[in-house]
């Protein structure tokens, strides 16, 4: 949701806002009816949701890489290039675009165990398929995005 693009208002100072600062400054101005409990439930929201989906996605990652130990030795020599022998060094934003095959194996990871393997829709309103069959409002679809063939 971009608060300010549906006020007109895209300048750049805007964007380096931090979630709760729009949240609290939309609140103040009142356009959106934003209370204190939906600002308390995003930021649950934020914090919550992210860390468990982080901590799955890792640790299949790592369930991979154990189970696979070629890939784990191909990992291993991309870290050896990128950081050398240099083990107590902060990771910096150059060397994660240099960090080619541990994206490729995160993103594997999570093709083969998404963190949110279904998709839920509901219809809000009736909907007319075709001239014999109505989608009456309410009807939810669920559906699973895991599959048992996991090889392209």
């Amino acid at each position: 949701m971009n608060l300010d693009r549906l006020n007109g208002d895209e300048s750049p100072e805007k964007e380096k806002q931090k979630a709760l600062d729009l949240l609290i400054r939309e609140q103040e101005r009142g356009q959106f009816g934003i209370t204190d409990k939906y600002i308390r439930d995003e930021i649950n929201a934020f914090t919550f949701a992210g860390h468990d989906t982080i901590a799955s996605a890792l640790t299949f990652t790592v369930f991979l890489l154990a189970a696979n130990p070629d890939e784990q030795e191909k990992l291993h020599l991309e870290l050896d290039e990128v950081f050398g022998n240099d083990r107590d060094r902060n990771v910096d934003t150059s060397d994660l675009s240099r960090l080619k095959y541990l994206e490729c194996c995160f993103k594997e990871s999570l093709r083969l165990y998404p963190s949110a393997p279904f998709l839920m829709r509901k219809i809000d309103k009736d909907f007319q398929l075709d001239e014999e069959i109505t989608l009456p409002t309410g009807l939810q679809q669920d559906r699973e995005i895991a599959w048992d063939n996991k090889l392209p």
